[in-house]
């Protein structure tokens, strides 16, 4: 059975995490415990993001996370 890896939500202190994939409430829970300012637009599940993960964060930054109804393969 081959083990798959979620991908990494903290990209590093006082750096954008990576919110792609969350639902509302657990983009809100990394939010909250990063003590960040959130957007949200649309539901279901993050498939987009400004800034990007990774991008350094300044004071003032509001995180803007679109979401959109999951699809499966």
């Amino acid at each position: 059975m081959k083990l798959k890896q979620s991908a990494k939500r903290h990209v590093g202190h006082g750096k954008v995490p990576n919110f792609i994939g969350l639902d509302k409430k657990s983009a809100n829970r990394l939010g909250i415990k990063m003590d960040l300012d959130l957007s949200h637009s649309g539901i279901g599940v993050v498939t987009s993001q400004i800034p990007e993960a990774g991008v350094e964060l300044t004071k003032n930054t509001t995180i803007r996370l679109k979401y959109a109804p999951p699809t499966y393969e």
